[in-house]
C-alpha cells in the first residue's frame, strides 16, 4: 500500500544493462501518468492519473515511526519531502496508494 518509486539510479543500470527504454527519463512520463500526487513536483510526479497516493497525514503517523525517524534526524539522516521526488536519499514519509483513502482515514 506504500507508494515508492525505485531510486533512478537502479532504473538507469537496467538501461545501462542493455534493458533498453526502461532508464529513468524512458519510465518518468509512465509514472506520472499513472500517478495523482497532489502537491508534489508535477515536473516529476503526476497530478491526474488514476492513483490518487497522497502521503500519511501528520495526525496518522504512529509515534514509534514518528520517534525513529526523529532518531535518524539527530544522528544526520537528511529529512526529505518526497521519497519518489528529486532528492530520494533520506527520511520521508511514504506515500500510500490505498482505494478510498480520504484525509488521513479510510472512508
Amino acid at each position: 500500500m506504500a507508494h515508492v518509486r525505485g531510486h533512478p539510479g537502479v532504473y538507469d543500470g537496467w538501461a545501462a544493462a542493455g534493458a533498453t527504454g526502461w532508464g529513468y527519463a524512458d519510465l518518468l512520463p509512465y509514472f506520472r501518468r499513472s500517478e495523482h500526487a497532489d502537491g508534489r513536483n508535477p515536473a516529476l510526479r503526476g497530478t491526474a492519473g488514476p492513483v490518487r497516493v497522497p502521503p500519511v497525514p501528520e495526525p496518522d503517523r504512529h509515534p514509534v515511526a514518528a520517534a525513529f525517524a526523529a532518531a535518524l534526524a539527530q544522528i544526520g539522516c537528511p529529512a526529505i519531502g518526497d521519497l519518489s521526488g528529486s532528492e530520494q536519499d533520506g527520511v520521508a514519509w511514504a506515500d500510500l496508494a490505498i482505494d478510498g483513502f480520504s484525509r488521513g482515514r479510510l472512508t
